[in-house]
């Protein structure tokens, strides 16, 4: 049981320092590619859930409790990857629509920005923020006020959007730890 908590206790310390290696570079903006980001943060993610999964472990008589634990754990990170990726299957219609500003989306990181687009769809105009939010810099650069873009809409619900067609960085996290507890709570039987 020591050896458990022990190897426990180092592995969320590891997870937990890789995870805020990551914050306080965002916090103090320090220049650093997107993959060591997201490389830093499933390792530490990684590393996070591996000693919670064993101090757990370690500290329940009944593995039975631990095993549910982490099953809904890892169902709930699946769910997330699921919320990530749901308007790039469902949103398949192209259209043509045009960049009216973005709306802020204060974080406790940095602000985070929607763009807004106008399009016509069905005879019925729109003037809608789309599902995906980027980060204020990147929005800034990638449209200008007023610029055609193309975007894909939902048939069923024209109001929903994306303006980027590629699969979010998130998800392939939240993916990971689903799979990972998952599997843990597997190898916990």
């Amino acid at each position: 049981m020591v050896k458990g908590m022990l190897a426990g206790g180092i592995f969320s310390i590891v997870g937990a320092c890789c995870i805020g290696v990551v914050i306080v570079n965002r916090i103090k903006k320090i220049k650093a590619k997107n993959t060591d980001r997201i490389f830093m943060l499933v390792l530490g993610t990684g590393f996070l859930i591996m000693g919670c999964s064993i101090l757990i472990a370690s500290f329940s008589e009944s593995r039975l409790a631990a095993v549910i634990a982490f099953v809904i754990l890892g169902l709930w990170f699946l769910y997330l990857a699921w919320r990530q990726i749901a308007s790039l299957i469902v949103c398949k219609q192209k259209i043509w629509a045009e960049y009216c500003g973005f709306s802020l989306i204060p974080g406790r990181f940095g602000n985070m920005a929607a763009p807004v687009f106008a399009y016509t769809y069905g005879g019925q105009t729109y003037k809608q923020q789309s599902g995906a939010s980027h980060t204020l810099g990147y929005v800034q650069r990638r449209f200008k006020e007023g610029e055609q873009v193309i975007i894909k809409i939902d048939l069923k619900e024209p109001e929903r959007l994306i303006d980027s067609p590629k699969i979010p960085g998130v998800f392939f996290l939240f993916l990971g730890c689903g799979l990972a507890i998952l599997g843990m709570s597997c190898l916990m039987l």
